[in-house]
């Protein structure tokens, strides 16, 4: 859910300093592919480690949450180089575009790889004996999924509306931190 809060905001904040809602959303889909599928990859090799996975869970929802409690902060630097660049070019320059797409994605890279990673490693989690892994794996993913469409539909038509950006994504860092915290009990 929390994820998916922070992909609506990314890309309503990015519209708002690029002021193109499709490059915005080209970038956020892309680097949250491409993110989740680098911390996938990670997350995997990651969860062979030693460390307990429930830990390293929690340590990467914990991640994710100091992270993107300094996406305020990052936006306005995103900003400041945009309009610096940005000054003297055509709007429609391909340049601009190229730099629209790389201030966005290195902003969202590394929240992204960390969400890729998360599953693989609570799914290391379940590895118990005498228990069906299919029917954990599949009980994950269900919830996983079922929180995306959730945070992803609330984030658009309540959320964003009821409370601004900028608390949006501050309920989106609360979840993950609660989620840390429980999963540490």
């Amino acid at each position: 859910c929390a994820a998916l809060i922070y992909q609506v905001v990314f890309a309503k904040k990015l519209a708002l300093i690029f002021g193109s809602t499709s490059t915005a959303t080209l970038t956020v889909l892309a680097t949250f592919l491409g993110g989740m599928a680098i911390g996938s990859l990670l997350g995997g090799k990651l969860a062979d480690k030693s460390m307990p996975a429930l830990k390293v869970y929690a340590i990467i929802e914990a991640l994710i949450g100091i992270y993107c409690a300094a996406t305020p902060l990052i936006y306005d630097l995103i900003q400041t180089i945009y309009i610096s660049i940005a000054a003297n070019q055509a709007p429609d320059s391909p340049e601009l575009l190229g730099l629209r797409i790389i201030l966005g994605a290195g902003a969202l890279l590394v929240p992204t790889i960390l969400m890729g990673a998360s599953l693989p490693v609570l799914t290391k989690s379940l590895k118990r004996e005498n228990h069906s892994i299919g029917q954990e794996v599949a009980t994950l993913y269900f919830a996983n999924t079922a929180g995306a469409a959730v945070g992803a539909l609330m984030t658009s038509y309540f959320i964003i509306p009821s409370f601004g950006i900028l608390r949006t994504a501050l309920l989106a860092v609360f979840l993950n931190l609660l989620v840390a915290i429980a999963a540490l009990q």
